[in-house]
């Protein structure tokens, strides 16, 4: 089969780019978010979707600066129900990358979004990164195994690997998880918005812009630095800041102006933990020019986004 078929090279003529990021999942969420603020930066950007084809040779030939693996699992519920898929999914496709790279010599930066879900239930909170790894869930026994193998690569390799442990993403472009949840619940003809929780819940919550602007700008200023920047294994990347998922309910319903009750049933589901709060202050030291908007603002304009959606439909 043809190369052409596997890849989608996306430049924008009116800089010169200076980074060359190859990005696994292209139609993923976390890849299009990475995708847009590299393009956004004037880089070039090679995405992948499946099948993968020979991923060798588009290494070889692309000779990225930047490889962010966006491919993989990204579901707790789905990990539950069917646990081989998603190991098959989350490190199968990890593997296959990492032993690509090895075998195409070309040497990029190599960035993967691990998951909060590393932690289970953390006893103190923020969460640093050096805090015990205790899943609760296959899809978080996936994403240990997966930090696992990066571990191995780059001691057995010398593969230079990051682990970004994401928290809770939200944003335009995404059509699922639990801020999108909460939107259609609001927009329903439903009387109220319920929660299968306690409301109690919380969660670290980071927009999708500033998402991809962190992991961009991370890259962006390793390579710039190169050998004086001492790469970190594994940085968490989130806001910094606990929302409970009661609060990010009826924030939703007041900002599009519905006059709901946010009614919570206390059920709990498995794999879901009860709270969450990143440390970001390794990241922060690193990229001290990155700061996130505020949770109301990015929030505002993605519901504002997908009303005119929904508008349009």
């Amino acid at each position: 089969m043809r190369l052409a078929r596997f890849m989608k090279v996306i430049t924008d003529s009116s800089t010169q780019p200076t980074l060359k990021f190859l990005i696994t999942g292209a139609t993923g969420f976390v890849s299009q978010c990475v995708a847009a603020s590299a393009l956004e930066r004037g880089f070039t950007v090679a995405q992948v979707s499946k099948p993968w084809g020979d991923i060798v040779s588009q290494i070889r030939l692309e000779k990225p600066d930047v490889i962010f693996h966006g491919a993989g699992s990204a579901s707790v519920a789905h990990s539950i129900t069917d646990p081989v898929a998603d190991r098959e999914a989350s490190v199968g496709t990890w593997s296959r990358l990492l032993e690509a790279v090895t075998l195409s010599g070309v040497k990029p930066l190599i960035l993967f979004p691990s998951s909060a879900a590393v932690y289970g239930n953390p006893s103190s909170l923020p969460v640093h990164e050096s805090a015990p790894r205790n899943p609760i869930s296959p899809y978080g026994e996936h994403k240990v195994m997966c930090e696992d193998l990066a571990e191995s690569y780059r001691k057995s390799q010398g593969l230079d690997i990051v682990v970004f442990r994401l928290f809770s993403l939200f944003g335009a472009g995404q059509k699922r998880l639990l801020v999108r949840e909460l939107f259609e619940r609001a927009v329903s003809p439903q009387d109220e918005v319920v929660l299968q929780g306690t409301g109690y819940e919380t969660r670290d919550y980071l927009s999708q812009d500033d998402f991809g602007h962190a992991v961009v700008d991370f890259a962006r200023h390793r390579l710039e630095c190169g050998a004086k920047w001492k790469l970190p294994d594994v940085l968490n990347l989130a806001s910094g800041v606990e929302t409970s998922v009661r609060d990010i309910a009826e924030l939703i319903v007041n900002r599009l102006e519905f006059r709901k009750p946010v009614v919570c049933h206390g059920q709990t589901r498995p794999g879901d933990p009860g709270r969450w709060v990143a440390d970001v202050s390794a990241f922060r030291a690193l990229c001290p020019d990155w700061s996130p908007l505020p949770l109301e603002t990015s929030l505002t304009q993605t519901l504002a986004s997908w009303v005119a959606e929904e508008g349009k439909s």
